[in-house]
């Protein structure tokens, strides 16, 4: 099933409303890694860093094979390109491709993006 390990409570934020396409084989990268700074630490037997939190907004299109490091928020209306690497925040109605996913142009004018959020998602409970 696709969303199978995505479930309310660990990774959907309770009473989260939303409606996302989300392609096969779409990877979501944690960025708990072990650090590398402490000395006389083996990299294995250092402590993990920080893991952040990820907000994937309503309306979102996330195509096959596409990276979603962790921290990055994903803004409602936006594609993310198959084959992505997002390692930074996309802005509202966003189209992004790319290694490192750019903006490639907005869905829509800087006023019609303000009209569509309005009319699709008006009061909505955002996020995952």
């Amino acid at each position: 099933m696709l969303l199978s390990h995505l479930f309310p409570g660990r990774y959907i934020r309770q009473g989260a409303e939303i409606s996302c396409v989300i392609a096969r084989s779409v990877a979501f990268v944690g960025r708990d890694d072990h650090r590398t700074d402490i000395v006389g630490t083996k990299i294995w037997d250092s402590p993990r860093g920080d893991n952040f939190k990820t907000i994937i907004e309503d309306d979102v299109w996330i195509g096959h094979g596409a990276i979603i490091i962790a921290g990055v928020r994903i803004g409602s209306g936006s594609i993310v390109a198959a084959g992505s690497l997002v390692v930074r925040d996309i802005p509202p109605c966003s189209i992004v491709g790319g290694n490192p996913a750019k903006v490639i142009k907005s869905r829509f004018s800087a006023d019609d993006v303000i009209r569509h959020l309005a009319i699709v998602a008006p009061g909505k409970n955002r996020g995952c």
